[in-house]
């Protein structure tokens, strides 16, 4: 092995540092996810798999940069740092104490992999996966969207109460959690994993051609084939036909989602998101409803729309009905109407078109 000049120790130091950058940014990323979702919470789904490949890039980077000690290289430490680089050419299975161990099949038969560029390309195939099932234009890239997403469906106090109080009307307590999340949560919007990881393996790339020019033995480990960072961004979703109220709430989906994409501070946003999510509610989203025979009622999506102005000849029983429905809808005390008469006189025309 070749003696370790001061130029080849300025190059070597200089990715340590670029390295250990990636190191602490994806260590926060990681501290925050596992504050956002506790891993005894984490359903199989693609922020558990965004966490794995955090996780595994966190733990290596760190590993490589223990190893990547340009005061400290010889051959005892040289062959460890080309092993563990050696995911630039092929995956590795890994078990949870971080040790290589031999590859193992998993039940269905299929080998398994957990290095870092392994776990990136699982993930951007169940994003991509999951983006094919959604029926929305996507806001910002395809993750950015995921996120977007799950903010507004998420299934937490916060979004429950929205749905069926005013925004005032949430606990302060409630929106405080809320903003804490919502914070933390633009942190994880905002970093690049594309990018990061493009990063990450150029660096083990200009690491492993200076250890190849320090020991020639090297050489023949190199293969040239390079394993494929898929992109997370140049994807779309399957944009389905909606009429109707659906269109209306998808196009006030979309806008919130825009106004979310480019707003700093997601905490101070709340009364926008709970202002949606409170218009989802049933009896917000229809005018009209049916009963079933359990008394359960049910909304009509679409209906034929009438108007007053339709109905020839009722002008007292019109003012009536909108008197006393305007009285029922203010609070105020109302009588009960009884409309009579026979078929095709305008009964179920009048209710329609007090709607």
């Amino acid at each position: 092995m070749k003696a370790v000049d001061g130029e080849m120790k300025n190059r070597f130091r200089k990715i340590h540092e670029q390295l250990d950058q990636i190191h602490q940014e994806v260590q926060l990323q990681r501290v925050i996810l596992d504050e956002l979702f506790p891993l005894d919470l984490l359903s199989v789904d693609i922020k558990n798999s965004y966490r794995q490949t955090i996780t595994r890039l966190e733990r290596e980077a760190a590993e490589i940069c223990r190893l990547l000690d340009p005061e400290a290289l010889s051959e005892e430490t040289v062959a460890p740092l080309f092993q563990e680089i050696s995911i630039l050419h092929q995956p590795r299975y890994i078990d949870g104490q971080g040790k290589d161990v031999t590859l193992t099949k998993t039940s269905s038969g299929d080998f398994e992999w957990n290095d870092s560029i392994t776990l990136y390309q699982e993930f951007q195939k169940g994003l991509e996966k999951k983006a094919e099932e959604w029926t929305h234009p996507i806001v910002g890239t395809p993750f950015q969207d995921y996120i977007l997403e799950l903010i507004l469906k998420d299934d937490n106090t916060f979004n429950k109460k929205a749905l069926r109080h005013p925004f005032q009307r949430i606990g302060r307590s409630t929106v405080a959690q809320r903003q804490h999340f919502l914070e933390n949560m633009r942190q994880v919007f905002g970093f690049d994993l594309q990018e990061t990881m493009g990063q990450y393996v150029s660096h083990l790339q200009a690491i492993e051609e200076l250890l190849v020019s320090l020991d020639g033995r090297y050489r023949s480990k190199v293969i040239r084939h390079r394993r494929y960072l898929p992109s997370l961004k140049e994807f779309e979703a399957i944009e389905s036909k909606k009429e109707g109220k659906a269109k209306e709430v998808e196009e006030r989906r979309a806008h919130l989602k825009r106004d979310l994409l480019h707003h700093e501070a997601w905490g101070h946003h709340l009364e926008p998101i709970a202002t949606y999510l409170y218009s989802l509610d049933t009896f917000n989203l229809y005018n009209v409803f049916k009963v079933d025979i359990w008394g359960n009622l049910h909304p009509v999506p679409s209906y034929q729309r009438c108007h007053f102005g339709d109905l020839v000849g009722y002008e007292r029983e019109k003012a009536i009905l909108v008197k006393e429905t305007a009285a029922f809808l203010n609070g105020k005390d109302t009588n009960n109407i009884f409309i009579y008469g026979p078929p095709g006189t305008g009964k179920s025309s009048s209710i329609n078109a007090l709607l």
